[in-house]
């Protein structure tokens, strides 16, 4: 395994603090001691299983390890990890080289990064409260005046605001926060009848259910027209700037992603992971999205 280095960052920091802070080990791009050079990663540090800190505050799961892989095979490179909340705006700068952090196809993202070939088939489903009858999708959510919780921003924000936006004479209440405090606290409100439902990833659910025992927790599949309402990409990918060091970089990363998915080593990792195989099928390493 080619070694490693992490440079951990606060999750809360700016990007006016974020820049000094990476000072210390040169500009991006630059060579290491061994002669190497430096690929600076950005992840905020989770969701587990994809994404979690260990005990020693190292980035580990299958998202970190699908890239270790990828790097394994691009000898001229060392990754260097970098924790922050802000790591796409640092990216978008300059300060770090790629986006590790589950992240799916978004229009507006496509704008100002390019994506890699996709590493992992997302699993959404719907969470409600025990004994509560299986959702069909968000009109049914609507007609049964579900309520849900959401942050000031993201993909199941963007979800939501659009379905209510289509169909103003059945909306989901929503109850914005400025953070969700996190999957078991939102779980738990859910549990409580403070909300109804939400969606999330199966393998972040199965995982806090585990961990938490959220025996009152349910979880329900999916239909594959819910599905595309709720998420039009299923996939998740690696993001690197929209420039021309990007898109080198993003190049010979594709390159090796498709190998893996060709040698089995992308669906060793998905079973040594989640015990099932959420490889994207070949025909996704073809072509790139932008």
């Amino acid at each position: 395994m080619k070694k490693m280095t992490l440079k951990l960052l606060s999750a809360m920091i700016s990007l006016a603090l974020l820049a000094p802070a990476l000072s210390g080990c040169g500009d991006s791009g630059t060579a290491a001691a061994d002669g190497k050079t430096i690929i600076k990663v950005g992840t905020s540090g989770g969701p587990a299983p994809y994404i979690s800190l260990d005990e020693n505050e190292k980035p580990v799961g299958y998202d970190v390890a699908v890239l270790e892989a990828v790097f394994d095979k691009l000898p001229q490179y060392e990754l260097e990890w970098n924790v922050t909340s802000d790591y796409q705006t640092a990216v978008l700068s300059g300060i770090l080289d790629l986006a590790c952090n589950n992240l799916a196809y978004r229009p507006e993202r496509a704008e100002t990064f390019y994506y890699s070939y996709p590493y992992k088939l997302t699993d959404k489903v719907f969470i409600q409260r025990k004994g509560d009858e299986p959702l069909k999708d968000l009109a049914d959510a609507a007609s049964r005046g579900y309520r849900i919780q959401l942050s000031a921003s993201g993909l199941l924000t963007s979800v939501i605001e659009k379905y209510n936006a289509e169909n103003p004479d059945n909306q989901i209440p929503v109850e914005y926060i400025e953070s969700a405090g996190g999957f078991v606290v939102t779980y738990q409100k859910i549990i409580d009848g403070e909300f109804d439902f939400t969606l999330d990833d199966s393998p972040i659910v199965k995982k806090i259910k585990e961990d938490y025992g959220l025996e009152d927790l349910a979880v329900y599949e999916l239909t594959d027209a819910a599905m595309q309402e709720v998420m039009p990409s299923v996939y998740t990918y690696y993001l690197t700037a929209k420039d021309e060091k990007g898109l080198k970089l993003r190049d010979e990363i594709n390159a090796v992603l498709k190998e893996l998915r060709e040698d089995g080593t992308l669906e060793r990792l998905s079973q040594e992971y989640f015990s099932s195989n959420v490889v994207p099928p070949l025909d996704q390493y073809e072509s790139t999205l932008n």
